[in-house]
């Protein structure tokens, strides 16, 4: 199923780019579009690393929401403090310890947590390796 959905978006963009039906082009399309799979298909199955995604990550979404609203309001009034009060607002950076081990569950902690980390709009994910998770605030709560 994997080959015939990568062979349809290929062939798809030959035809989009050749912008024409003749049947050479459409010959030449099928071989580059049938080529082109081959070489996603290789380099799918070989860089594909398992990844576990951790086990309450559904439960925090409405925490991750929460924070969005709370996060959103918190930059609507350093943008008033900013532009209205003439009162520079100033941010930092945070680095917190993550588990840095290359198993399905560790990576998948890391992957969650770069995208929970960067969901509300104060927070900004800047680095997730070497056993720490850097985060940029721009305000400081």
């Amino acid at each position: 199923m994997r080959a015939v959905c990568w062979w349809l978006v290929l062939a798809g963009l030959w035809l989009a780019l050749s912008d024409n039906l003749h049947g050479d082009e459409l010959v030449v399309g099928a071989v580059a579009a049938t080529l082109g799979t081959v070489v996603a298909l290789i380099a799918w199955d070989r860089m594909v690393a398992a990844v576990r995604l951790p086990p309450g990550a559904p439960a925090q979404v409405p925490r991750i929401a929460l924070r969005m609203v709370k996060e959103s309001w918190l930059l609507l009034r350093a943008l008033w403090q900013t532009v209205v009060l003439r009162r520079p607002v100033r941010g930092r950076w945070v680095s917190e310890p993550i588990d840095d081990a290359d198993t399905p569950e560790a990576r998948g902690e890391r992957i969650w947590a770069v995208l929970s980390g960067s969901m509300a709009p104060n927070r900004v994910v800047g680095d997730a390796e070497g056993g720490r998770v850097v985060v940029h605030e721009l305000v400081r709560r």
